[in-house]
């Protein structure tokens, strides 16, 4: 039976947290446990996956048929590696009896209007899919030119290519999508972004909540250091902010080793989240 009554979940995993320990591979211990999280959530929300690791999936590809990964560019190691991580939550959310897709988009094509978000509004309500989303990184060669020229650091002077923004990006159109096409206006938008510092920290506390209204004083608290993932902390509070200044219902920095559906209502671990408001 088709719920359009659901709410929709926007869950984005940094690339840090599905790969192994060494950043080579997939770590399908992770990913089966994220499944079944995202299992829980499917019982209330539609879930939609945002995750990262395609690049380090495509070494892993590379190494296991015996090639040599050194010296390839990284629109090569990402085209490898996209298919080996939706496919890998997809046989995931099959062992719970949830139908996956893969969707890769990059950030232009994350609009309301657009071809993508009409196909993923229509999956999402009346094929009862749970889409895996990789950012496009075949197409953003301007990205991949400045990741190779300026090493990873550069995603804290350009934020706008990261997959933080994306998921902020996806969440925004699928609000904008939601009123266009005339949807029970009820039917809300949520955001958890899942890090391994399990959310804004100051004094070396994570912090219950942080505001949008706060947002200078919140960027001067991040003091420019890189915390919870390659993106930076700001570029994950950026997103947020984005989100919720545009409808979103629940936005979070939350770490991942907790019940999500719980995080969504309200109720998640305590000192594992920081809840961003307007």
């Amino acid at each position: 039976m088709i719920d359009f009554e659901k709410d929709i979940a926007v869950l984005k995993l940094s690339s840090g947290l599905i790969l192994n320990s060494n950043e080579v591979g997939i770590s399908h211990e992770a990913v089966n446990a994220y499944a079944a999280e995202v299992a829980k959530v499917e019982e209330e929300f539609h879930p939609l996956l945002i995750v990262g690791g395609a690049v380090g999936a495509g070494r892993a590809y590379l190494e296991e048929i015996g090639e040599d990964h050194e010296g390839t560019d990284l629109q090569a190691l990402a085209s490898y590696g996209s298919a080996a991580v939706s496919l890998a939550f997809q046989n995931a959310l099959r062992e719970h009896g949830i139908r996956s897709g893969q969707v890769m988009a990059n950030h232009n094509q994350m609009k309301k209007g657009s071809v993508l978000m009409q196909g993923i509004i229509r999956g999402i309500f009346t094929e009862q899919n749970v889409y895996t989303i990789n950012e496009n990184d075949q197409e953003n060669l301007f990205e991949l030119k400045l990741f190779e020229e300026e090493g990873m650091e550069v995603r804290e002077k350009q934020p706008g290519i990261d997959n933080d923004p994306l998921a902020a990006q996806l969440t925004i159109a699928l609000i904008e999508e939601l009123v266009a096409e005339g949807y029970d206006k009820d039917i809300a938008v949520s955001l958890a972004i899942f890090t391994e510092v399990g959310g804004f920290e100051k004094d070396k506390q994570v912090q219950p909540e942080i505001s949008a209204s706060d947002r200078e004083k919140v960027y001067a608290d991040c003091n420019g250091v890189r915390k919870g993932g390659s993106g930076g902390m700001k570029v994950k509070v950026d997103a947020c902010f984005d989100a919720v200044e545009a409808g979103a219902k629940n936005v979070y920095i939350a770490s991942p080793y907790q019940n999500w559906k719980k995080l969504l209502d309200g109720d998640g671990k305590q000192g594992s989240h920081t809840k961003v408001i307007q």
